[in-house]
């Protein structure tokens, strides 16, 4: 398993996109220099921000499930301090984690 950060995955044909974090097999992610077609990762994490929450939490989650990242989807809300663990179950992604509040 490789753990990655600032990677490009490319879901499908000219549909990369680049999440905060992702892990799977080498090929999970590819370099700069790389035009091969990377595989789905296993496991992605997406640290929001208020220019990319919208994005991370509609556009990103739809693309993912739908491209086959087959486990895990983290989203971490850093100003609510809020992780929300989404499972691929079923054909589309379950909650499986997320507190009912922050913590200080």
């Amino acid at each position: 398993m490789v753990i990655l950060t600032e990677c490009d995955i490319e879901l499908a044909v000219h549909e990369v996109y680049r999440p905060t974090s992702a892990a799977g097999g080498a090929s999970a992610c590819r370099s700069a220099q790389s035009a091969a077609r990377a595989r789905a990762p296993d496991w992605v994490c997406e640290i929001l921000s208020s220019s990319n929450a919208a994005t991370d939490q509609v556009d990103k989650f739809r693309v993912y499930g739908a491209s086959g990242v087959p486990f895990f989807y983290w989203i971490i809300d850093p100003e609510r301090k809020i992780l929300t663990v989404y499972r691929f179950d079923g054909g589309q992604y379950q909650s499986r984690f997320r507190p009912s509040r922050a913590r200080p």
